[in-house]
Parts: C-alpha cells; structure tokens; sequence
C-alpha cells in the first residue's frame, strides 16, 4: 500500500510513471493474494476452519491488482487498506484458533507449523526483527552515500540516461562491508574515497559511472524502501517516539532529494540525500540500542556508545583548537585536517573524525569549508547524544517481568541517570552545536573536553552495572543448561510409564522457565509442542512408547532429542556471547574475581561437552 501510494505521488507530480516499477507492483500484489487463498485453503480443509476475512482479503487483493495494472492507482490504494483490514482481523481469528486445546486447535498448530516451514508466514521475534531493521537502514545509509558520491561529481543536471536498467547499478551497497557497525571505527575516508565505494553496485561499477537515470531509480528505490521500514517499524514493540520520529524525518530528506533530481536541482539532491544517509546511519544505532534482546546487550551498547561519545566530543576539541579562527569563509582553501575531505557529500557517520589530530588532510577538497566541517561533527555528536539519552531512558523504565535476569537494572540505570546528570550533559552537547552554527567559537575545546569526561565517566559506570547483569545472567544460563543435559540423559533411561510421565513433567517446567528467562525459548516452545503432539496435557492413559530392543528403557521420540539439543546449543551460545563480549569490554583488565572460577570452570566444561548439531 505504501509503495503504491508513493507511486500515486508520483504520477501526480511528474505525469507519467516507470513501467517496469508499476509492473513488479503488480506481480507483489498478485503473489500477496496468491499466499492468503493457499492460507486460507489450508486453514479450511486442514483445521476445517474457514476464516472469510482471509478469502475477503484476497478478493480486495485481486481488485488492486485490476486497477494496478491500468496504472489507475486511488481505487487500487482503496482495495489494498480493505485488505489490509481484513487481514488484521484474520490474524485475530487465527490467534484464538491456536490458543483452542482441542483438536481443531491442535491441527491448527500443526498446520501453521507446516505453513512457517515452508516460508508463508514466518515470525520472527523482536530480535530477528531489529537485526534485520537495523541491517536495512544502514543499506539505505550506504545507498545514500553512493548517490551522493555520484551526484558530487555531476555538474549537467540533464545528463542522459543510458539504456541500462536502473537494477544494473542500483544494487546499493553491501552492509558491513564498507562501514563497520559502530561509529568511531571506521575506515580512512581518503581510501574510502579512492575505492568510490565499489562494491555499491553491481558488477563492481562505482558509483560516479552511475548515470543520471541510474542515480535517480536508485533515489526512488531508496524512498520506497525507506517507506516499507516505516511500516515494519509500526508492528515492532520497545521503539521510542525518537526512532519513529527519525524513520519519519529520514524518509522526508530521501524523498526532498528524489524530488530535487526530478527538478534538475543537483546540488539541492546531494545536499539531501547526504543528510538522509547520516540520518538512516544514526537510527541504525539507535535501533540496535532499543531492541537488542536481553538488557545486558542494551547496556553493553549503551556504554559503548558513551565510550565512543567520549572519544569524538575529545577528538572535535582537538579539532576546534586546531581550526585558525580567522579563516570564516575563506578558509575553504587553506589545509584542514579536522575532517575527511568532501565530507559535506559522503559523512555518512561520523566518518574521518580522527583526522583531525593528524593533520594530514591535505587540504579541504571541493570547496569544503572547515567551519562548516566543525559545525556538522558536532550537531551530528549532539545527535548521538540523543541517541545515548533515549536507549538509557527505556532502559531505566523496563519492568523486571521483562527481563527477570536483569531485576533492579531499571533502578540503577535511573539513579545513574539521575547522579551523572546525562540529560544536562546531552543539551550541553546541543549547545555546543549551536554555538559552532552561530560562528561563536569560544571555548570549544575546553567544552567538548568536558562534555568528553563525563561521558567517559558514563561509560565506566554502565560498565559497573553491566557486569551486575552478566554475572546472575550466566549463573541462570548455566543452571538451565545442565539441567536441560539432565534431562536429555535421563530420556535414554525411562524404566516405566510413571518415569515417562515425570520426564515430562520436568522437561514443561524447564521450558517454563526458559520461556520466563527469555533464553532459547523458541526451541523450548517447539519441544512442548511436540510434547503435546505426543498426548501430553491430554486424556493420554497410557503412552505407549516401544522399548530399545525389548530392553528395560523406552525409546523417546527422536523430536525430544533434537529439540532438546537445540536448546542446550542456545544456552551455550548465549553464555559465550556473554563471556566474550565481557572479556573485550574488559580490556587489558583481569577478569572480576567475583565469577573468573565460573568462567574458568564453564570454558572446561564447553570444551570437553561435544557440538550440538
């Protein structure tokens, strides 16, 4: 819907309409109503549950794909929010056709199980969900940036289009490629100019051999994807009002540049699409921060960003001191090593900051004002801020239910808050900002290594209430491990229907508790599942399992095992991640002696237990 709304506008204000988009509109459109007739099929003849709204989606669906094809795209835009209706209020039948306990409700279950197998609806949890959302915008950020490095070097606005199709050099460039994850980090801007960002595209053509019809399919695509995140973002839980708000902002500045390169307006395109990719950069981080799963990840990323802060607030009074305060405008030709050469195209985020110490720029390239350089580091540092500000305030008001390993978390992270004064030190950070835009440079440097040692002091604190997280989190995760090892030994030795049974018994209230603890819980829900596909929670008098060759042990279904295994590979996994990530916060410091026994113990015991496949 929002694709054809954006296609609507489209046509409105340039009259006519890509073909070739307006005809893969319409094959999503028919493939959407083709997978809700086979959902709705498989409800009716598989759980004898027929669900209309579904097959009244699939009508409405049928209808948008009859106006998309004679490209008359209001009416199309009618039927598709009627389907979108009715599909949330199938999605509500189905849930309560789930929860039944009878058999309609177990066939179901299966059904949908079979049904995610095969990819037709597949859920995916929050985290999944914040992986690939963070992973996406920061796809958008770097095809941002490919725009904006190929506009940079076009000075006719009505340069011709070849006959190439636009997916030829729209590709957009590969996440994590180019551009490590975390600000602070990243690669030299000067081999990162050379290179162009080759691997943007297909075919490895760089950016600048983009034409101009490339660049500007390149700049609707980015739009029509950037408005689909909207929409994912509105079905995903624990994102603030700052992040929506962003979403919302980015998506303007990606749309006022696709506008601008309608217009012919070039240096206006660059300009915006330059500022989209550091806004869809920054909401990255800012998505990783909010979702991560467990409160010991937002708190590692917490202070991370607190630590990295620290270093750039330290790096631009580095480079305030280093900047001669007569050059004003002038000082565009004179060396300038405060920032990457050309950043106004490709900052992407906060790329180049380091430069600043060494001096080594060689000199502002394409007319780059240091000034201006000086101004945009710190709005974009004051940016970040607001980051840090809002991923510690959600943390500071998460309930414990939400995460039972992290109880009292919330607290500390308030008080912390609250002692440190972050909110005042996060406007100090917008003050600087605004002092820099009004040309008043004052005590920059003495100010931003100020702003520096506070944020310093944040991250060292984070890290103190990051180690009382980790600590009874691993305690937990190794608790539940072994006693998902118990019990999947004990499996092998079930003597009579009496062992049987209290097997089961124990093995609901472990995954009671994985569910409680949010760790492994999804391969803990597929091994009740198949539990109760095996009459447990029925009328079940007898089970009725064969014995290992007429010998005095029954033979569990094959399903226990497995799941079982997948839970304990999860526990591990997530113990290691916890370790790991601890011992490189860590540093050159030795190991807390409150758990370096556990964590020494856990290590032999990971590497004497074999893989679970």
């Amino acid at each position: 819907m929002n694709r054809t709304t954006r296609l609507d506008k489209r046509n409105a204000r340039d009259g006519q309409v890509d073909p070739q988009t307006a005809e893969q509109l319409t094959t999503s459109e028919q493939e959407l109503a083709k997978l809700t007739k086979e959902m709705a099929e498989g409800y009716e003849t598989g759980a004898n549950f027929r669900c209309e709204f579904l097959f009244d989606a699939e009508k409405d669906m049928l209808a948008a794909v009859d106006s998309l094809s004679g490209t008359d795209f209001p009416p199309a835009i009618l039927k598709e929010k009627d389907a979108l209706a009715n599909l949330i209020k199938a999605r509500e039948n189905l849930k309560q056709l789930l929860k039944k306990p009878d058999g309609q409700g177990k066939k179901a279950r299966a059904l949908s199980r079979a049904m995610e197998q095969q990819k037709l609806r597949r859920p995916k949890d929050s985290e999944e969900a914040a992986e690939q959302l963070a992973e996406r915008l920061r796809q958008l950020e770097n095809q941002e940036e490919s725009v904006c490095a190929s506009l940079s070097g076009k000075t006719d606005s009505n340069a011709p289009a070849n006959s190439k199709q636009p997916s030829e050099a729209a590709g957009g460039t590969t996440p994590g490629k180019t551009k490590p994850s975390q600000p602070g980090e990243q690669k030299d801007s000067q081999e990162q100019q050379a290179t162009g960002d080759s691997e943007g595209t297909d075919g490895g053509r760089k950016p600048g051999d983009m034409d101009r019809g490339q660049v500007e399919e390149l700049q609707r695509e980015i739009v029509d994807e950037a408005y689909d995140l909207t929409q994912v973002m509105a079905g995903i839980e624990g994102l603030s009002e700052l992040a929506r708000t962003r979403m919302d902002g980015a998506t303007e500045k990606a749309e006022q540049a696709s506008s601008a390169l309608a217009r012919g307006n070039t240096p206006e395109a660059t300009e915006a699409s330059r500022q989209a990719g550091v806004m869809f950069g920054e909401l990255a981080e800012h998505v990783e921060g909010l979702l991560a799963r467990e409160a010991a990840q937002r708190i590692a990323k917490a202070r991370d960003m607190a630590s990295q802060l620290a270093r750039r607030e330290q790096k631009l009074g580095n480079a305030a001191g280093a900047t001669p305060k007569s050059q004003g405008k002038s000082g565009a030709d004179q060396p300038n090593g405060s920032d990457q050469p050309g950043s106004s195209q490709q900052d992407g985020q906060q790329k180049g900051e380091g430069q600043s110490e060494t001096g080594s720029g060689g000199g502002s390239r394409g007319g780059v004002n240091p000034d201006h350089e000086l101004r945009d580091r710190a709005a974009r540092l004051a940016e970040s801020g607001r980051t840090l500000e809002d991923v510690l305030r959600a943390l500071a008001k998460e309930s414990d239910e939400r995460e039972p390993s992290g109880a009292g978390t919330a607290e500390r992270v308030a008080r912390l808050m609250d002692e440190l004064k972050v909110s005042d030190t996060v406007a100090q950070m917008q003050q600087l900002a605004d002092q820099l835009k009004g040309g008043r440079h004052g005590q920059v440097r003495l100010e931003a290594e100020d702003i520096s040692g506070q944020l310093e002091i944040l991250a060292q604190r984070l890290e103190a209430v990051h180690r009382a997280v980790v600590t009874p989190r691993l305690h937990e995760l190794i608790a539940l491990e072994k006693r998902a090892a118990a019990l999947r030994e004990g499996l092998k030795r079930l003597e009579s229907e009496g062992d049987v049974s209290q097997w089961h018994r124990a093995t609901d209230l472990l995954a009671q508790d994985l569910e409680k603890l949010s760790a492994a819980d999804r391969a803990a829900s597929d091994l009740l599942e198949a539990m109760h596909e095996e009459g447990w929670g029925g009328d079940l008098d007898r089970w009725g399992w064969d014995r290992i060759d007429d010998g005095p042990y029954y033979v569990g279904p094959g399903s226990y095992d497995r799941h079982l295994g997948l839970i304990i590979g999860e526990l591990q996994l997530e113990a290691r991640e916890l370790l790991l990530s601890d011992l490189i916060a860590a540093g050159d410091e030795s190991t807390p002696p409150e758990y370096k026994l556990m964590v020494e113990r856990y290590f032999k015991v990971l590497s004497q237990e074999p893989r679970n496949e």
